[in-house]
């Protein structure tokens, strides 16, 4: 009788593997080129991915040409018989993040699907794809920061939500999205650096959501200089937080304390 059976490698969606089958008497049978064709895997074309010992993926680069861009929540990775890798909808990677300059000066794409598992977005991901129209992060509850000039030149972009889990906004990230109107910090964010809303002429409404005990300050970079604490009731006018965000202090760094 068997009593394991294992796949010790495999080539490609129509692979060649090496079969061990152990027998419950303990002798083990070693089989060879073996074909197996796995008929229901869908390839994923367009991205490049960086992948790590930990079975996380970034995505690197995408030279699809949709318009929608949708990114895989997770994927398997296949070296074909001569050399090319190709990746397929499949379990072994999580994709955990865009990373830096993935989508940079992307004119085609206008709505990007982010998967559930994404935890941050890296430096120019979206940086200049100015036909980029929405950004809903709102679902994402592992996403924990937006990476330096991530969306900046994004003059299309007219909304973006941000969601909770959320703590760090680096800087630049929205620098000169010239159609974004309005825009709520959520109560996880706790640092927003520099030149984030810098050149949003349109922006007229920011809402901060805090506790009333909560205070923002403002400083230099390493805060060794203040040069504003405000409070709850300080930041109650949307109007004005946008004016602060995008012109008063858009140089300046945020902390909440």
């Amino acid at each position: 009788m068997i009593s394991h059976c294992e796949i010790t490698s495999t080539t490609s969606p129509t692979a060649t593997v090496i079969l061990t089958i152990t027998s419950s008497q303990g002798v083990e049978v070693d089989l060879s080129q073996i074909t197996i064709t796995i008929s229901s895997l869908t390839e994923i074309t367009g991205f490049e991915f960086d992948l790590n010992n930990d079975n996380f993926a970034s995505v690197t680069d995408y030279t699809g040409s949709d318009t929608t861009v949708t990114i895989p929540t997770s994927i398997s990775v296949v070296e074909t018989t001569d050399g090319e890798t190709k990746y397929y909808e499949g379990s072994q990677y999580t994709v955990t993040s865009v990373g830096g300059r993935a989508f940079i000066t992307n004119t085609t794409i206008t709505n990007v699907v982010f998967p559930d598992t994404l935890q941050t977005i890296g430096y120019y991901a979206f940086q200049g794809c100015s036909n980029l129209s929405t950004i809903n992060l709102g679902g994402l509850e592992n996403l924990t920061s937006i990476g330096d000039s991530a969306f900046q030149g994004c003059t299309s972009l007219t909304e973006i939500n941000i969601p909770d889990s959320v703590t760090y906004i680096d800087g630049a990230s929205f620098e000169n999205c010239t159609s974004l109107t309005e825009i709520t910090i959520p109560s996880g964010v706790a640092s927003i650096e520099s030149d984030v809303f810098r050149s949003c002429t349109n922006l007229t409404n920011v809402t901060f959501e805090m506790a009333e005990d909560e205070v923002w300050q403002v400083g230099n970079s390493n805060f060794s200089t203040i040069y504003a604490e405000l409070t709850y009731s300080d930041l109650q006018d949307t109007a004005n937080n946008a004016v602060l965000l995008k012109s008063t202090y858009y140089t300046r760094y945020w902390r909440k304390v």
